[in-house]
């Protein structure tokens, strides 16, 4: 199954996105961010987060989700409340880590998880390719 799942991406064109978003919340609210909008007729593929940062202005605790416009493709990612970021890596999976329904965007949410007004903060990149 791995061979042939190698042997599909070769016709495939993988792609990066930024990820590089700073965003004040209050307490609990979100962002939504477009980070990619797939040709007529594709979906998007995740086939690799690299080094994704989950950032803090003083004792903030920032958190993500990716959605496939308003549906959740992932669980919510947390950093934690101290004063170190958190950082998610997601090796190369030739058929995606998660993927977006037929002709949707590719969505992350920053979200607040502090108790008052923070600035929350994401950086990193995606691998994906449209299918």
């Amino acid at each position: 199954m791995v061979a042939e799942a190698l042997s599909d991406i070769t016709d495939k064109v993988v792609l990066s996105v930024l990820l590089d978003i700073t965003q004040g919340l209050d307490s609990g609210a979100e962002h939504v961010t477009t980070l990619v909008t797939p040709a007529a007729g594709k979906r998007i593929v995740v086939v690799e987060i690299l080094h994704m940062m989950l950032g803090f202005a003083g004792t903030t605790n920032t958190k993500a989700q990716f959605r496939s416009n308003t549906t959740n493709l992932t669980g919510i990612l947390t950093g934690n409340a101290t004063s170190s970021p958190m950082f998610i890596t997601a090796g190369y999976m030739p058929d995606g880590h998660f993927w977006t329904a037929k002709d949707e965007s590719l969505k992350v949410a920053v979200i607040n998880g502090a108790g008052s007004l923070k600035n929350c903060v994401i950086r990193g990149a995606l691998q994906y390719y449209e299918e």
